[in-house]
């Protein structure tokens, strides 16, 4: 009997945060294992340009957070790329530059609801797999200025003839300190970006 696609969702997720303990406590693991990793990040919203139909602006970044690649965004059926100017971008870098995850304390009822109130960012990590037809990722949902609201967790598997998606997991407070504390030195880096 195939095995019910939310049950392997749940024991990648189980797996990924082993791994995640993991390289929090030996920084060469860390480094292998990052290396492996894409980020996107994305700011939905941006109010500088009301007349326009710009809704979002998505930094494709390494792990660390070196910009490798950025497009405007405007919806989600779309997938033409919509270029980023010199002038923008370094408007762009300048206003997210402070980007960092960090917690709240998600028993203050306040400041989970105000956070929540905030969300307009998400950080999506894409994760490694050896299988081509696996795909899996951590979403971190933020505030502008990186307050993690919630992580959700995505799997899918796409056999070329079905594509089977799995509920998406939200993880735990104490989880998502463990992934806080993997990626509290990601940051925006402009350096060398190829315009």
């Amino acid at each position: 009997m195939v095995e019910d696609i939310n049950t392997v969702a749940e024991k990648k997720l189980k797996s990924r945060l082993r791994k995640i303990k993991k390289v929090n406590k030996d920084a060469e693991e860390k480094k292998k294992f990052f290396n492996q990793l894409g980020i996107s990040l994305e700011f939905y919203i941006l109010e500088d340009k009301p007349n326009e139909i710009i809704e979002g602006l998505i930094f494709r970044t390494s792990p660390e957070g070196k910009i490798l690649d950025v497009e405007y965004s405007y919806d989600e059926d779309v997938d033409e790329f919509i270029p980023v100017s010199d002038e923008d971008l370094s408007k762009y870098f300048d206003k997210f530059k402070d980007y960092k995850l960090e917690t709240i304390d998600y028993k203050n009822k306040e400041e989970k609801e105000s956070t929540d109130n905030q969300v307009c960012a998400s950080l999506e990590v894409f994760m490694p797999n050896r299988k081509k037809t696996v795909h899996d990722s951590l979403l971190f949902w933020t505030t502008l200025d990186g307050k993690i609201s919630a992580i959700d967790y995505s799997y899918l598997e796409d056999d070329d003839e079905d594509i089977n998606v799995a509920d998406p997991v939200e993880l735990s407070e104490k989880n998502i300190n463990h992934l806080a504390e993997a990626f509290k030195d990601f940051k925006l880096e402009l350096e060398d970006y190829d315009y």
